[in-house]
């Protein structure tokens, strides 16, 4: 009897290690910054602008950390042109930018301050990632009359996410110790 108990439970634990999953999502983290030549648009200077147009669609990677470090310093960056005011066109911006298999779709954009020398914007949006989940991030640009900076941050962590895998897991022990002791109840009968 206990033979049978024990090669049930072997049973169980062979096949939860066969359709064992991960249990955690993986998040991009860290930032990423960058910097430009851009142009205001839609006015006469920077304090009457209602859009950004980076010189050339381009920027440059200044700064990495965290999930963007395999992104090469002083890598070329694909820039979209967007509207802020009166409104965030195209909404979304998708992608605003995108370098080396991520990519950051704005999806809100407020101006923090803006005069005839600077311009201050921010916003939200998504970040995605070859071989990470999409991971909300915030947006700043900061730009004066002789070019700009555009930096992008995030620092989301790893949070458990329930899946298949863990359910078969718990069923298939679940099986194994039922097969137990309906085998144990037959051979008492």
């Amino acid at each position: 009897m206990k033979k049978t108990l024990v090669k049930g439970m072997a049973l169980a634990f062979v096949g939860s290690m066969l359709f064992a999953g991960s249990v955690f999502a993986l998040p991009i983290t860290g930032g990423i910054s960058l910097t430009g030549a851009w142009l205001p648009t839609g006015g006469t200077g920077i304090d009457d602008a209602t859009g950004i147009d980076y010189v050339g669609d381009v920027a440059t990677v200044a700064a990495v950390s965290g999930s963007f470090t395999s992104v090469t310093l002083g890598e070329d960056v694909a820039m979209q042109d967007f509207t802020f005011s009166p409104s965030l066109l195209p909404d979304p911006v998708s992608p605003l930018w995108a370098v080396d298999g991520f990519s950051f779709t704005l999806n809100s954009v407020t101006v923090d301050f803006q005069d005839d020398t600077f311009l201050l914007l921010s916003g939200t949006g998504t970040i995605s990632g070859t071989s990470f989940d999409d991971t909300t991030g915030q947006w700043a640009f900061s730009g004066n009359g002789l070019g700009g900076t555009f930096s992008w941050s995030d620092s989301t962590a790893a949070a458990p996410v329930p899946e298949p895998a863990t359910m078969l897991l718990m069923g298939s022990g679940l099986a194994g110790l039922a097969g137990v002791a309906r085998k144990r109840r037959s051979k008492k009968a």
